[in-house]
């Protein structure tokens, strides 16, 4: 059973620009994935500097292909262990 707490218990707070980066990693955390490192490497592989935030364009792209943000993210979900039960 999910707990209605899930995400309070799973939330990262968020440093500088890493707004972005902490609400991933809330969210992998409340999908199970137990192994997430801190916010500073996050942001470091999802923005390209500590606590920053990911570039406009890594939001987007073109129709029927994946945005650079999303190919990071899946990477670090199956890093994280991310989808498997706690």
């Amino acid at each position: 059973m999910i707990s209605e707490f899930l995400l309070e218990q799973s939330w990262v707070e968020n440093r500088g620009a890493a707004c972005t980066s902490a609400a991933i990693m809330t969210a992998l955390t409340a999908l199970g994935a137990p192994k997430l490192p801190d916010l500073a490497t996050v942001t470091l592989s999802l923005a390209g500097c500590e606590f920053g935030a990911p570039g406009l364009l890594d939001y987007i792209s073109w129709p029927g292909r994946r945005g650079p943000l999303d190919i990071r993210n899946a990477g670090l979900a199956g890093g994280g262990g991310a989808g498997r039960p706690p």
